[in-house]
């Protein structure tokens, strides 16, 4: 079952892009909801987050190339 309020979601940039390519989508998610984005490094600091919670319903966002970052673990369960 999708816990609506539980929420993690990673998100994967693509090509030429950073992790604030995301910021306007995050701005409209519910604010109970947990998004952590992924950053190749092309302008700043690399970061690989990971969920941390085994009951959250986990969502994956990926643009372009940034489907090829998406970890294997991330996806060892999926429910949609």
């Amino acid at each position: 079952m999708i816990d609506r309020l539980n929420v993690e979601i990673i998100a994967y940039h693509g090509w030429g892009y950073d992790q604030f390519c995301w910021q306007d989508w995050e701005n409209l998610l519910p604010p109970t909801w947990k998004v952590q984005r992924f950053d190749r490094g092309y302008f700043d600091r690399p970061s690989a987050p990971k969920f941390n919670s085994s009951t959250a319903t986990k969502i994956i966002f990926a643009h372009s190339l940034g489907c090829i970052f998406v970890r294997k673990t991330s996806l060892s369960r999926p429910i949609i």
